[in-house]
This record gives C-alpha cells, sequence and structure tokens, in this order.
C-alpha cells in the first residue's frame, strides 16, 4: 500500500522507450544554431512481470531444502529467493543448478525464535533450475520461497526489514525513487499462520504458515506492507523494492 499519493503524470509506453518532443519552431523555420536543442527525452521504465514460483518446507530437522522451477527461467530475469527457519544461530546460503550468485538482502533478520534471509540474482543461464538453501548448522521448519520476475537489468532500489511480537505487523516503509519498481514482501511468524497481506498485494507462496507476495509501485514515494497473523507471536518482515536500470 502506498502511502500520501504524490501528484504526477505518468507518459506510458509499451516497452521502455524514448519519446522524442520536437523544440517549437520558429515562424520563419529552424535556426542554424538551434542544432544543439535536440528532442526532448522521456525515459519511461518498463512494468515488471511476474513469471513464476514455487515453495518448499521441511518440518523436520534439515540442513538444506531444494525447490525447483516448473519451467526454465529466462536469461536476464530476475531471480528472488527466501528463506525461513526455527532457530537464530544458522547461517544460510543459496546457490542453484545453472550457476546464479545469489546476493545476500542484508544481514540474516533474526528474532526471538526464528531467521529469515532474502537472496537475489539476474538469471544468467538457461537451463532447468533447482535452487537450494543451506544452512551451517541443521534445523526445523525450514522453507524456501523462488520466483522469477521479468525487468530489464535490475537493481535493489531500497530495503526495510523489522520484526516484534504482534498480531499484524509491517515492516518499516520503503521509500522507492523509480517508477514502476517491483514490491517483493516477505512475513514470517512463529507458531501461528500469517493469513493476509494488505490488498495492494498479491500472494505468491505459502510455506510453513507464512507468506511472500509482491506488487508494483507505479510511481515513486513511500510504499508499506501489513501481514495480519492469525495470533500474535515473534515476526520478522521485510519489504524490498528492485528497479530496472534499463531506464536509470
Amino acid at each position: 500500500m502506498r502511502l500520501s499519493p504524490l501528484p504526477l503524470v505518468i507518459v506510458t509506453a509499451a516497452a521502455c522507450g524514448r519519446i522524442g518532443f520536437a523544440p517549437e519552431q520558429p515562424a520563419d523555420g529552424p535556426r542554424s544554431d538551434d542544432s544543439h536543442l535536440g528532442d526532448g527525452l522521456i525515459c519511461q521504465s518498463p512494468a515488471p512481470v511476474f513469471v513464476q514460483t514455487q515453495c518448499n518446507s521441511q518440518p523436520a530437522v534439515a540442513a538444506s531444502l531444494t525447490a525447483t522451477f516448473a519451467a526454465q527461467p529466462a536469461v536476464g530475469h530476475l531471480l528472488v529467493v527466501a528463506a525461513d527457519f526455527a532457530n537464530t544461530t544458522s547461517k544460510p546460503s543459496v546457490s542453484d543448478s545453472v550457476g546464479n550468485v545469489f546476493t545476500p538482502i542484508g544481514a540474516v533478520l533474526r528474532g526471538a525464535t526464528i531467521s529469515t534471509q532474502v537472496w537475489y540474482a539476474v538469471n544468467v543461464a538457461s537451463g532447468s533450475d533447482a535452487v537450494t538453501v543451506t544452512l551451517d548448522i541443521a534445523t526445523n521448519n525450514l522453507a524456501l520461497y523462488i520466483h522469477e520476475y521479468r525487468l530489464p537489468m535490475p537493481a535493489v532500489d531500497s530495503s526495510t526489514m523489522g520484526g516484534g511480537t504482534s498480531q499484524m505487523f509491517s515492516p518499516p516503509t520503503a521509500i522507492t525513487m523509480h517508477e514502476n519498481d517491483l514490491l517483493f514482501a516477505f512475513g514470517v511468524i512463529s507458531g501461528v499462520t500469517v493469513t493476509s497481506i494488505d490488498s495492494a498485494f498479491t500472494v505468491r507462496g505459502r510455506c510453513n504458515g507464512n507468506l511472500a507476495a509482491d506488487s508494483i509501485a507505479p510511481v515513486s514515494g513511500p510504499y508499506v506492507a501489513t501481514f495480519t497473523a492469525s495470533a500474535s507471536n515473534d515476526w520478522l518482515a521485510t519489504l524490498l523494492a528492485f528497479k530496472s536500470l534499463a531506464c536509470p
């Protein structure tokens, strides 16, 4: 959900492109010194497109867990991976079967009884892709969520994380600097179930009673994601904004 909408005129295009505006010419024709003015150029960032997701969980004690995309992810697409587990000491890492390098978003987020981490990568190779999260210390209730999005030249625009104890919860507000950002929200709670997220978001995965969702931020500004659980308990939440560098 976006906070305090800002007045803004959006120029849309079918894809990221440049729209030219010819400078006004004098009545007696163009002057020879007007050549340096050129056309005014506006670059419209492309809207991200959700492609596919998978989720897997293991309630028993385990040191690793794998989820496989149903279809081969396209080269250049954004992959977003999230994991949660039921301890506060294990260190997670992520790899996949096609050799992508996954970048963590900040440090492992720790609560009183649970931990989470989110990573992203730009897919570099075609082929069936199995993604694996590995823990240095085995634990129970390990869950893995994998997502593919079409977003040219993706990069992180904003990231916020938080934790606490309550039934309704939100990470800190994310401030986006670009239009058409992809918003990725991940909410985890201990022992009960995350039942919903506010209506601006589409739920993409449910495992371990937790929830991953996404939305599109059409204009730059502040955005929040509010989760609701079946009861109050220890929670962790992350809100990420990904921008396209195709139109910087």
